[in-house]
């Protein structure tokens, strides 16, 4: 991993800095004599402005937030005696953790916000070049008196301290949860292979297929088509995939800075094992994570050793179906997944199972009684959760009027609602048969148009009045011209120029309208001179709707023309 300068495992470039660096002293704070040589000190470079701590109100430190660090990030470097933390374990292993403490107080002085990073070189040969590379050094506090003296180090500031006792503490807690993942893993491939045995949906699980995340890139996560109860364990270990996996494949996705939506969390669901493991072979960077039951990770795992001839997979978390769907039961608006399974056998949503729970109802044998119940007394036919719910609420009405039960307090609903129905029915006929009383001009209202279409599909509105065929003849007999839309009506049918000459040009002339026996109809010839050739043409049409003047003169106002 290229986190440290390749120095850390072998060069001891800091006596060479002591030899050849100017001895320009600088006021840098004095190291304690109570800390510890290997601890490490953070400086940044006040000359970079992305990366720009300042001051509270209070007088605590914080980097300043600003685009140029949300967009570039920082830079940093190692300066260490490298064979002081040999002995802490695995040099890979310790330098990545030392850049993790490092990263994490960065983060927290940025308000816990991830920050790009890149690491670059301090030395150069014998020289400190860190004031034009980098905007944090990393400092082994031994290292500190040789870089005070160099003119190069007048800009770096320090802002924070590691204690090696708590990089320590971050390497054994390191070591414990790799060996925590290594026994998990153990435990998930056993029950896999114990689950595997049969289609059994006790528990979900996946396998990370790969680490390669592209930058800026979304994660991959697939499985395949399932339905009913189990959809849902699926759907929720989706949501929460990222914190079954391995430290190492997180930290790769957060390097990446790739995406992960949570409420859409599969990129691709398969139809089967066997279609995913064709596409898997096709390209295996198609799914960083597969999600699916043991008996198809099984299947999964032994295609992938057998064609890859090696185990290019690894294990994530195995989870209770049980305890996922307990999640999706809470997120649905269920108390628990018992309600949740109740409500789908009774088809009720959140807000109705609660009533029920209140009335005492709250799984299937107490719904039953409820149903014998309605029978019993005589309410309904006890067959379905809408009668159900209509009987909890006239039982309550009932207990508070003396004598009363559900059923009289139904009776009551109904007598009334039928006798409103009944008004209403009177109502609407009575408007009905006003509505279809002749037409007489001095009743005409010029605020409506008034229409007719022989299909029926005429609808009234608070601008508009629909016919009937008497009324449609009357008001054809009041007729008595018509209107410029009339004539604009015919530009529908032709193109061009010659649409808008006959919408306004030449002159009409033997107009006509009246009742032919059957339909308004409306006759006229268009006269006059079109691009030097003169035309005479006759329309006919059916007319459709009227408009009334102020002076109560009625004018056809649309046709339809054949």
């Amino acid at each position: 991993m290229d986190i440290f300068l390749k120095s850390f495992k072998s060069l001891f470039f800091i006596i060479l800095i002591a030899i050849t660096g100017t001895a320009a002293a600088q006021n840098k704070p004095a190291p304690s004599v109570t800390n510890n040589e290997a601890d490490l000190v953070l400086y940044y470079n006040k000359f970079f402005n992305e990366f720009k701590i300042i001051s509270n109100i209070d007088g605590t430190k914080t980097l300043d937030n600003n685009e140029a660090l949300d967009r570039r990030g920082y830079s940093y470097c190692f300066v260490l005696f490298p064979d002081t933390y040999k002995n802490l374990g695995n040099p890979d292993t310790t330098q990545e953790i030392f850049l993790n403490e490092v990263e994490d107080t960065i983060t927290r002085l940025y308000g816990k916000k991830q920050i790009k990073n890149r690491s670059t070189e301090c030395i150069n040969g014998n020289d400190f070049i860190g004031h034009n590379t980098a905007n944090v050094v990393i400092i082994q506090r031994k290292a500190v008196p040789l870089l005070a003296g160099l003119q190069e180090f007048s800009n770096f500031e320090l802002f924070s301290e590691l204690k090696l006792e708590n990089l320590k503490l971050a390497i054994k807690k390191n070591e414990e949860a790799q060996q925590k993942r290594a026994n998990d893993e153990k435990l998930w491939a056993s029950d896999i292979e114990k689950y595997a045995s049969s289609d059994n949906f006790e528990k979900l699980g996946s396998i990370t297929l790969s680490y390669k995340i592209q930058q800026d890139s979304a994660l991959k996560i697939c499985t395949s088509e399932y339905a009913g109860p189990v959809s849902q364990a699926i759907s929720v270990y989706g949501e929460g995939v990222i914190f079954y996996t391995s430290a190492i494949f997180r930290k790769n996705a957060v390097k990446a800075e790739a995406t992960f939506n949570k409420t859409r969390p599969y990129s691709t669901v398969f139809k089967n094992i066997d279609s995913f493991y064709k596409e898997y072979q096709r390209d295996n960077s198609a799914c960083h994570v597969y999600v699916d039951f043991p008996k198809n990770l099984k299947q999964l795992m032994t295609a992938i050793e057998r064609d890859q001839k090696a185990k290019a997979y690894e294990i994530n978390t195995l989870v209770n179906v049980v305890e996922l769907r307990e999640t999706w039961a809470k997120k649905q608006g269920f108390n628990n997944l018992s309600d949740l399974d109740f409500a789908a056998q009774i088809g009720a949503t959140p807000k109705v199972l609660a009533t029920l729970n209140s009335n005492g109802i709250s799984d299937k044998t107490t719904y039953e009684q409820i149903l014998n119940e309605i029978r019993a007394a005589k309410y309904g036919e006890g067959k379905n959760l809408t009668e159900v719910m209509s009987y909890l609420e006239d039982k309550n009405s009932a207990s508070k009027k003396n004598g009363a039960t559900a059923t009289s307090i139904k009776k009551e609903r109904e007598a009334k609602l039928e006798k409103e129905a009944q008004i209403e029915k009177e109502r609407l006929a009575e408007a009905q048969r006003i509505r279809n009383l002749p037409l007489t001009k001095a009743t005409l209202n010029p605020s409506l148009e008034y229409k007719y279409y022989n299909d029926g599909t005429c609808t009234d509105s608070s601008g508009e009045r629909c016919l009937n065929i008497n009324q449609y003849k009357q008001i054809c007999d009041f007729a008595n011209g018509f209107t410029k839309r009339v004539r604009r009506g015919l530009g529908v049918y032709y193109n061009g120029d010659y649409s808008e000459f006959l919408s306004a040009g030449g002159t009409a002339t033997n107009i006509s309208y009246g009742w032919n026996g059957k339909t308004c109809v409306i006759s006229f010839n268009i006269t006059g001179t079109f691009k030097g050739t003169s035309h005479d043409k006759k329309f006919t049409g059916i007319v459709s709707t009227f408009v009334v003047t102020t002076s109560k003169e009625v004018l056809i106002d649309s046709a339809f023309f054949q």
